[in-house]
C-alpha cells in the first residue's frame, strides 16, 4: 500500500501518513475520557503544591469546550484549505475585548477542526480544556504573576496526555 509514495517520490505525504496513522492507532488503544473524569481529574491536588482550580473556572471552561463541539459540527464539511482561511481571516481581525469568549471558541473550533484534517483525529477533550483553563488565567496574558497557576494547572495533566501538544496550541492561541 506504501509502494505509490515510491514510485510517485511523495516521501512527504508517506511520512504524513504514517503519523496519521500512528495518531489514529494511539486514539484507538486510549479513547478519550467521559468528561466528567476529566472534571475530577482537574479538581484533584496532584502534589501538595497544586493548585485546583475554583468551581467556577472549571464550569466556564468546560461550558467553553461544548461550544467549541458544538461550532465544531458546523465545521465539518469544510475543506482543510477553507478551515485555514477562515482561522487566517478570524486571526487578521482585530480580537474584540468584549468578545474573548467567543473569539476562544471560534479559534479552538477551527484549530480543532484543521487538526482532524492533518492528523485524523481529534484534540482530546482533556488537551483543550487544559489549554482554555491556561489561557483563562488572565496573569499570562497581563505579563503578570509568577506562573504558579499555570503550573498547577499543567500538573493535572498526566504523562502521555499530551502536555507538547498543549503547550504548542496555546502558543498558537498568543501568536
Amino acid at each position: 500500500e506504501y509502494v505509490p509514495y515510491f514510485e510517485e517520490q511523495r516521501l512527504d505525504d508517506l511520512e504524513q501518513e504514517i503519523y496519521r496513522r500512528r495518531l489514529q492507532e494511539h486514539a484507538a488503544k486510549f479513547p478519550e475520557k467521559p468528561l466528567e473524569e476529566v472534571r475530577a481529574a482537574f479538581m484533584t491536588k496532584e502534589t501538595e503544591d497544586t493548585e485546583v482550580p475554583p468551581q467556577q473556572i472549571l464550569d466556564k471552561n468546560f461550558a467553553l469546550y461544548e461550544e467549541i463541539l458544538a461550532q465544531g459540527e458546523e465545521l465539518i464539511a469544510l475543506s482543510k484549505s477553507d478551515i485555514i482561511l477562515r482561522l487566517r481571516k478570524l486571526c487578521a481581525e482585530d480580537r474584540d475585548p468584549d468578545d474573548v469568549e467567543g473569539f476562544k471558541t471560534r479559534f479552538f473550533a477551527l484549530l480543532r477542526e484543521l487538526f482532524k484534517h492533518e492528523f485524523g483525529v481529534y484534540p482530546y477533550n482533556t488537551q483543550l480544556i487544559a489549554i482554555l483553563m491556561l489561557i483563562d488565567d488572565t496573569r499570562i496574558e497581563e505579563g503578570t504573576g509568577d506562573g504558579e497557576k499555570c503550573r498547577g494547572i499543567y500538573e493535572q495533566i498526566k504523562t502521555g496526555e499530551g502536555k507538547s501538544l498543549i503547550l504548542a496550541l496555546t502558543a498558537s492561541y498568543f501568536a
